[in-house]
């Protein structure tokens, strides 16, 4: 037995005996999902997809980043670098990036390159030059992070060197 009902609005039909409440009258246009909201929600899932992709490609080159710059200097790094490698060490992340492209780089080894890292050192240098525009004040963690940069690109151009060493007493054998 039903008896009808209102609820919100709408005109729906309550079992007695099981309390189960129906819709008297077939669903309207405005409750139905169409084919532009199913679009919608696959963009969104997209989207988010998308960002969250980029931000594991993101922290990942950072963590190899972070892997490289926590490695000691090698000590054949004092006896390997001659004292143009030295000067160009001391003048910072520049000094170093203008050495690693006079250098030769024999292999392609794990963790990040240095194009990659003259691009993050960039993108760091604009941060910070906006933060002293907008706050009037150096932000310190554009500075922990150019050491950072610096720090790795020394590691790299260490090895770099060593390898090139390397190579070269190897083929002097022959």
């Amino acid at each position: 037995m039903r008896h009808p009902n209102v609820l919100f609005g709408r005109a729906v039909a309550t079992e007695l005996e099981t309390g189960t409440a129906v819709l008297l009258s077939a669903a309207t246009e405005k409750a139905r999902i169409g084919l532009g909201d199913h679009m919608l929600m696959a963009a969104l899932i997209f989207v988010i997809s998308f960002a969250a992709l980029i931000q594991f490609a993101a922290l990942s080159w950072r963590a190899a980043l972070l892997k490289v710059a926590a490695e000691p200097l090698p000590k054949e790094w004092e006896l390997a670098a001659d004292p143009m490698a030295k000067s160009f060490a001391s003048n910072g992340f520049t000094g170093i990036a203008a050495y690693s492209k006079l250098c030769p780089n024999p292999g392609s080894g794990a963790g990040p390159k240095f194009r990659s890292l003259r691009i993050y050192y960039r993108f760091l240098q604009l941060c910070d030059g906006f933060s002293r525009v907008i706050t009037r004040q150096n932000v310190s963690w554009t500075a922990r992070e150019m050491a950072l940069c610096t720090r790795c690109a020394t590691v790299m151009l260490s090895r770099q060197l060593l390898q090139t060493q390397e190579l070269s007493a190897a083929a002097r054998s022959f």
